[in-house]
């Protein structure tokens, strides 16, 4: 288990990625962020998340996030 906190700048965005090895549980502590992710039969998803939310990406999904 890791815990990492990361300030999203307006503007600025964690660009795709994924994790091989771990699901990522994200909890927007203060502001908005949106997020996006590509499900296993390749849609597009994206979503708004606001202080206080909190979403799960699987392990393996690609994702990111954007302010």
């Amino acid at each position: 288990m890791s815990y990492v906190l990361l300030m999203y700048p307006l503007g600025t965005m964690n660009p795709m990625h994924t994790h091989p090895r771990s699901t990522e549980l994200l909890l927007v502590l203060d502001g908005a962020l949106s997020i996006s992710f590509v499900d296993t039969a390749g849609k597009l998803y994206t979503q708004d998340q606001a202080a206080s939310e909190m979403f799960v990406f699987p392990k393996g999904m690609v994702h990111w996030q954007f302010n």
